[in-house]
């Protein structure tokens, strides 16, 4: 994973800052690392890491073919299709600074913030990297509007070096639809007070509801 890895450069003149050509291996990505499910944990955290350190844009290397294609040679959905298609569908353009109060020693437990794409919610990205352990993690906002329902948005797969994904326990795999347009990405509901579980080897998107005074309203 990449912990401390991405440092924020000093702008130039308001120059962005962008990520350019990325994934997590070179020379055509790592065959059964960057084209199964296994990839999307090093994707999310960096899209996480480059977001909290004032990053603007991240081009992944390479939208077609070999190993860390976001799709396939013949055409089809990669993990981490699906996981940067979550990304894009609940996470907007600001990010937020996240903590975390009494989590795990080991470092298993990565965790960021952003404003949602959606008015009225901020999301926190939090990823279980444990192989055996779920997580019962609380998330709150300083503004959290505790009066409406979050939305959880879940992925898992069979296994580390699976290709299939899954979202909130779904019986059927992620898998586009005969036309090739992506399927409905249905939430699961929660309470703002309740706690969220978290299974092993998994990412999930909690959607918040946040007061109108808040910056993500």
């Amino acid at each position: 994973m990449m912990s401390g890895a991405v440092k924020a450069a000093p702008a130039v003149q308001g120059t962005p800052l962008w990520l350019g050509e990325t994934d997590s291996a070179v020379g055509g990505g790592q065959n059964g690392v960057s084209n199964t499910f296994a990839g999307t944990f090093e994707y999310l955290d960096k899209l996480g890491q480059v977001s909290a350190n004032g990053h603007k844009l991240v081009f992944r290397q390479t939208m077609c073919n070999y190993n860390y294609g976001l799709i396939s040679s013949s055409l089809d959905p990669r993990p981490s299709y699906w996981a940067l298609l979550l990304f894009k569908t609940v996470v907007g353009t600001a990010a937020l600074r996240a903590s975390i109060q009494n989590g795990p020693k080991d470092g298993s437990l990565r965790y960021y913030g952003f404003c949602s794409s959606t008015k009225g919610y901020a999301v926190a990205l939090l990823i279980n990297l444990s192989k055996t352990s779920s997580l019962s993690v609380s998330v709150a906002t300083s503004q959290t509007d505790q009066g409406r329902q979050g939305q959880i948005y879940t992925l898992t797969s069979s296994s580390l070096e699976g290709t299939d994904v899954y979202l909130n326990g779904a019986s059927q795999s992620l898998t586009p639809a005969a036309d090739g347009t992506a399927p409905p990405l249905t939430p699961r509901l929660f309470s703002p007070t309740s706690t969220i579980q978290l299974p092993p080897l998994s990412q999930t998107f909690a959607m918040i509801p946040v007061l109108s005074s808040s910056p993500c309203a």
